[in-house]
């Protein structure tokens, strides 16, 4: 069974995160949710007030391959770029050649900020948030 990783934090877009969750649990991916946020908590407070219990706060995620991890957008996208654990993550996932999604700001915000997104790569992102 394929495996998923989906970060959420405050202020992820309720709709690119559970959208994703709902279509890849469909299709028979084992999925993990993970809260990122200093919190220390597996709660967190989405875009639009919804407020998501994941499988596990960032602190706790086990050390664990997975076949694709997902970087929903919205106006929180910055906060996993506070993460170190979670960059970490993203970049051995790409050293490894693993999938990595993103949506709207993600691409921008997040993987290409951090090196995981280059230049040479093609990529669309929300209007804004355009990558160099």
């Amino acid at each position: 069974m394929p495996s998923a990783l989906i970060m959420y934090t405050k202020g992820t877009e309720d709709l690119e995160a559970t959208a994703v969750l709902d279509v890849l649990h469909r299709g028979g991916f084992k999925i993990t949710t993970v809260a990122v946020s200093n919190q220390h908590s597996n709660r967190v407070e989405l875009a639009h007030g919804t407020v998501m219990t994941c499988n596990v706060a960032e602190e706790d995620l086990a050390e664990e391959q997975f076949d694709l991890i997902v970087v929903p957008g919205g106006p929180g996208t910055g906060r996993i770029c506070e993460s170190d654990k979670m960059i970490s993550r993203l970049l051995e996932q790409k050293k490894r050649g693993g999938f990595i999604g993103a949506i709207c700001a993600a691409p921008g915000v997040v993987l290409y900020s951090k090196g995981i997104l280059d230049p040479r790569t093609k990529a669309t992102c929300y209007p804004g948030c355009e990558c160099g």
